[in-house]
């Protein structure tokens, strides 16, 4: 009899095999870091970052997220910080409260917790927010993103996790929209390098999440009736249930032996399936 494929197994044993060269499909390629890997990532649009509840909130987030992270993670990158580096080993950052306390409400949040080796590697455990300040808010510029992943081999091995995750964010944040599943996390420092990588891998992997949310957000074409994608865990806010006819239509079309509902306060979070395929 033909023995069971295990992935946690194969993952243990082979850590390294969903992590691509940097540089992979470029001239010149590879280099000598890790450009893209695979893993589980959750993407949440909200808005108000600029305010100290929703900061607080975000901070909040980063206590649950440590809890399983913080053993792992090895750097923390920012774009133009008002003061210190933009790099930062994790073990020399200041806590994410002092620095956001430290912040006006009209400079924008950028913040990336990752665990590569070296920093510019791209890392399967991360932590990144992208928010916008209150100027920005103002002239309706206003939606924001928290982006988190966790490898897969984590997954496999602990595979309530990340739904709870997800669920404690969504509620603590009260997003307009987001989702979850497989995706390429980038290196920070070389996104533009390694796009085609990801889209390489897109053409191959119809479930694969791709795109920089942070760009996204608030170009015109990302109006409040769209939706960026559905996948394994989908979010739709109330007046986006209400497009659809609401909660009860929406549960009409999808049938309760393949999705999940959860009520995060401001919509719902949908479920497609008990694991995320890609």
């Amino acid at each position: 009899m033909e023995q069971e494929f295990n992935l946690a197994e194969e993952l243990a044993k082979q850590p390294h095999l969903l992590e691509v060269p940097g540089n992979l499909l470029m001239k010149g390629g590879p280099e000598d870091y890790i450009g893209a890997v695979l893993c589980l990532r959750g993407t949440l649009y909200f808005k108000e970052a600029h305010t100290p509840l929703v900061r607080e909130a975000l901070c909040q987030c980063f206590d649950e997220f440590k809890r399983l992270a913080e053993p792992h993670l090895t750097w923390l990158w920012r774009e133009e910080p008002p003061e210190g580096k933009p790099l930062t080993t994790y073990s020399d950052a200041k806590p994410l409260r002092d620095m956001l306390a430290s912040m006006d409400e009209d400079y924008p949040l950028s913040f990336y917790y990752t665990n590569g080796k070296q920093s510019n590697d791209a890392s399967a455990w991360l932590f990144k927010i992208f928010g916008k300040s209150a100027w920005e808010a103002k002239i309706g510029r206003n939606l924001s993103v928290l982006e988190f992943s966790v490898p897969l081999l984590y997954q496999e091995q602990n595979p309530l996790s990340f739904l709870r995750l997800f669920l404690d964010f969504s509620r603590r944040l009260a997003p307009e929209q987001g989702y979850a599943g497989h995706a390429f996390n980038l290196s920070v420092t070389n996104r533009d390098n390694n796009e085609p990588t990801e889209a390489f891998m897109a053409a191959r992997m119809p479930g694969l999440d791709v795109g920089t949310a942070g760009l996204l957000a608030n170009i015109p074409e990302f109006k409040p009736t769209k939706i960026k994608t559905v996948s394994w865990l989908t979010v739709l806010d109330q007046a986006h249930l209400d497009l659809v006819g609401g909660l009860d239509a929406l549960r009409a079309q999808l049938p309760s032996s393949h999705f999940a509902f959860y009520d995060y306060g401001a919509g719902v979070v949908i479920q497609a399936g008990a694991y995320p395929y890609l």
